[in-house]
């Protein structure tokens, strides 16, 4: 199972998480890789995290730590 925390994401500065929180609801599938993207050079293991739950379409889980942070 892949586990996404508050603390994984509060590593990514506001504009980053505000980016990537109206990325997936846009269901922009190029602007949500743009922003994941962006994350892959400050954290690695964050990057894989959003990776595999996006690749699994599973954006409610990251909206909803999103929201919590």
């Amino acid at each position: 199972p892949v586990v996404l925390t508050v603390q994984m994401l509060s590593v990514l500065s506001p504009d980053l998480r505000r980016e990537l929180h109206e990325a997936l609801i846009s269901l922009d599938g190029k602007r949500i890789s743009a922003v994941i993207g962006q994350i892959e050079s400050c954290d690695l293991a964050l990057h894989k995290t959003l990776s595999r739950l996006v690749d699994n379409f599973d954006y409610p889980a990251i909206l909803k730590v999103l929201d919590a942070v």
